[in-house]
């Protein structure tokens, strides 16, 4: 995490690379600000530390967007 409390698209990537397993089903990134982080970067850090962290996930793993200001949609679990 930042000085100003931000947490960095590698270190929640990382995060997830620690914890996500065959059984994870969902990601939602919700780290994301108003201004100082894009969709865009966020997704594809996370992908790319799954891949490159060798994390142990399935094929139907969702990495699902979220917005600051609005909710997101709900899933079925």
């Amino acid at each position: 995490m930042s000085d100003l409390g931000h947490l960095s698209n590698e270190d929640a990537a990382q995060a997830l690379v620690d914890v996500v397993t065959p059984k994870t089903k969902h990601i939602f990134l919700a780290h994301r600000s108003q201004h100082n982080n894009t969709e865009y970067l966020a997704r594809e850090t996370a992908k790319e530390m799954l891949i490159d962290g060798e994390a142990n996930i399935n094929d139907d793993l969702k990495i699902i967007d979220t917005e600051p200001n609005h909710p997101t949609k709900l899933i079925e679990i």
